[in-house]
């Protein structure tokens, strides 16, 4: 594991989150101000965003390339006669 990854990381819905980044000081509620004492280097500007909203774009992003293999291996005629 990476020194720059708190321990944390493992859990679920870090990911979909960007909970693991730790270089602002936004909540799950509220979007961050300031950066961090001890960050070093650029910050991301979705540092700076609530979680809700980086958990919610992470979910939607994955729903809808979820729905698109789907959508895609449905009928696979269809999908060839669409594509040519």
């Amino acid at each position: 594991m990476s020194p720059s990854i708190p321990s944390r990381a493992g859990s679920p819905g870090c990911w979909p989150a960007g909970t693991w980044t730790g270089s602002a000081d936004a909540t799950f509620w509220r979007a961050g101000t300031r950066v961090l004492p001890k960050v070093e280097g650029k910050v991301r500007r979705r540092s700076y965003k609530p979680g809700w909203r980086r958990l919610s774009f992470g979910f939607a992003l994955g729903g809808g390339v979820a729905e698109s293999g789907y959508l895609t291996t449905r009928d696979l005629d269809a999908t060839r006669e669409t594509l040519t």
